[in-house]
């Protein structure tokens, strides 16, 4: 079995798994999961002093406000970062979809282990004979192949931005859009992907008969 999962990555670049709960549960506490409880417990560390120092800081009506925004958005953002954790360690998302869909998930476990799946830390994908499946921190979605439309790969350039105004730090993203023909353009299904990772989707598409489109 192991030389047959390693021959089968090694020709497409696609992991193999066995099971897809366990498989997406691993891959899901990967997705950043340490960052946001690190953010989490820095906000709420914020917050807290916000509170402890209350007293000694607020000394007239505009400081208080502003020091009660201060507490209540430092108290948000850690309680956001605190359930994107959560969501991610514990696979919520996946759990939600599979109790919910009306698909086989049968079908679905068994598309998405004889496909392989590509991920890395902000998404997953599996490409599958009856389903094509993405995975996101608070999203697990999994449509069938036959209601594919089409596809559309998209690089990008992203550019952070200093106080001044001035761009600095270029990101490249690279994404794979795909448009069913229930949903149409109303909500595309992106996965955001690596270049490699793109192509070999885009292969895996083109290889079941589904057009590409490619925009840069």
């Amino acid at each position: 079995m192991n030389l047959e999962k390693l021959k089968y990555s090694e020709e497409n670049g696609f992991e193999r798994a066995e099971d897809m709960v366990s498989d997406v549960k691993k891959r899901y506490k990967k997705f950043e999961a340490l960052d946001n409880i690190a953010r989490a417990v820095f906000m709420g560390a914020f917050a807290v002093a916000g509170v402890f120092f209350f007293d000694e800081v607020a000394t007239d009506l505009f400081l208080k406000i502003v020091y009660i925004c201060f507490i209540i958005v430092a108290a948000a953002c850690s309680a956001i970062f605190f359930s994107s954790f959560i969501s991610c360690f514990t696979a919520f998302p996946m759990h939600r979809f599979l109790k919910d869909t009306s698909l086989d998930t049968g079908k679905l476990n068994e598309s998405y282990c004889t496909s392989g799946v590509l991920s890395n830390d902000k998404c997953g994908i599996s490409v599958g004979g009856d389903y094509l499946i993405v995975f996101k921190s608070l999203h697990f979605i999994a449509v069938p192949v036959s209601d594919i439309a089409y596809a559309i790969k998209l690089d990008r350039t992203s550019r952070g931005h200093s106080f001044s105004g001035s761009s600095h730090k270029a990101e490249f993203l690279h994404s794979v859009a795909v448009y069913t023909r229930t949903n149409g353009v109303k909500s595309p299904i992106e996965a955001l992907l690596t270049e490699h990772q793109c192509e070999l989707v885009c292969e895996e598409l083109i290889r079941k008969g589904i057009e590409v489109r490619r925009i840069s």
